[in-house]
């Protein structure tokens, strides 16, 4: 009797794990390991990549083989950049990471890929360091009290030269000023801010 109780118990607790695992599925990370050669097959195409398809195959082969991030790369992922580069010089992206967690988003141009060469890796500085000197830089700027939106990402961008860009807004506290509200576009290199504009932001 109780080793049918034993053999029933192993039987639910199969059935449990079973269950549990079709609620629940494994899912494979998309990053592959960049010591292989990707092909068309392995990219996902669309209007806007379709047409720079040789040029987006080539540069994440040449950035699987320069780049120390990218120990494992997503080629689906690989795609046009709608936030730099323009028609001559188009700029595209690849997900990729040291692990199989993706990590960074990897920017490379056309005119990268079509000088045959590794790419340079250019170091960005760190997001959050980026938004805190940024905001640091407008306030000595404009030495008066302001509120400053903190920026959660969407208006940052990393560029390929290594620049990082800032876009935010902030407001004046001191309610006789004529001009309350403007925006800051901030550019910053490795470790400092090489410019910043101020625009006043119509009410």
């Amino acid at each position: 009797m109780k080793a049918i109780k034993i053999i029933g118990f192993l039987i639910l607790a199969t059935l449990g794990i079973s269950a549990l695992l079709r609620a629940n599925p494994v899912t494979e990370s998309p990053l592959q390991r960049s010591d292989r050669e990707f092909t068309a097959d392995q990219f996902v195409w669309d209007q806007h990549s379709t047409p720079y398809k040789d040029l987006i195959i080539k540069g994440v082969n040449l950035v699987a083989k320069s780049d120390p991030r990218c120990k494992y790369i997503d080629p689906g992922s690989a795609s046009v950049s709608s936030k730099v580069g323009d028609k001559e010089n188009p700029v595209f992206y690849v997900y990729c990471g040291v692990d199989t967690q993706r990590t960074d988003m990897v920017y490379f141009s056309a005119r990268q890929v079509r000088s045959g060469d590794l790419i340079e890796v250019v170091p960005h500085m760190d997001v959050a360091a980026a938004s805190s000197l940024c905001e640091a830089h407008v306030r000595k700027m404009v030495g008066e009290p302001i509120i400053y939106r903190k920026n959660a990402g969407n208006g940052i961008t990393q560029h390929p030269n290594g620049q990082t860009q800032v876009v935010t807004d902030f407001e004046l506290i001191d309610k006789s000023a004529s001009q309350r509200k403007f925006k800051v576009d901030c550019r910053l290199g490795k470790s400092q801010v090489l410019a910043a504009d101020i625009v006043p932001l119509s009410s």
